[in-house]
């Protein structure tokens, strides 16, 4: 996924130009498709992503304040090939100005799961008008349960 920030001539960022995915315009007010799968969108805007053990059938669903939730799929990256460098991210952007929720989600039954471990990381701050910043203390992680059989595989090929 890509931002680009749109910034006025004092420097403040006032908008971004935004891969046209689920997770680039979810929440946003005044988003529009620019063709070649790219979009407009107003106001200050924040991505981050969590990094996550290899979990193919499970999403992360983000809900902000008001209660409306989308989910996205994640990306599997395997650095050689092993099962030990295998990891999925997930990547979201969000407007400034709510709180989120996040959780991993089944997506066969929809339960709240856990994936071993999840690492966030935001990108890059931008300059927002009014001073407002999207930070860590915007976004929560509710942690589902694993049962037993996921303690037995807390230590991967352990």
């Amino acid at each position: 996924d890509v931002i680009q920030y749109q910034q006025d001539m004092n420097g403040i960022d006032t908008g971004a130009i935004v891969t046209d995915t689920v997770a680039m315009k979810a929440f946003k007010q005044g988003c529009r498709s620019l063709g070649q799968c790219r979009a407009s969108c107003d106001g200050c805007i924040r991505s981050f992503s969590y990094l996550t053990g290899d979990t193919a059938n499970t999403e992360l669903k983000v809900t902000n304040s008001a209660g409306e939730s989308h989910q996205v799929g994640g990306k599997i990256n395997s650095n050689s090939g092993d099962l030990e460098s295998s990891h999925t991210r997930y990547s979201f952007s969000v407007p400034s100005g709510d709180t989120y929720t996040t959780e991993f989600v089944d997506k066969t039954t929809g339960a709240t799961v856990w994936p071993v471990y999840a690492q966030l990381s935001w990108e890059n701050k931008p300059t927002c008008a009014s001073g407002t910043q999207i930070t860590g203390a915007s976004i929560s992680l509710q942690r589902g349960t694993g049962g037993a059989s996921t303690c037995d595989n807390i230590v991967p090929n352990g």
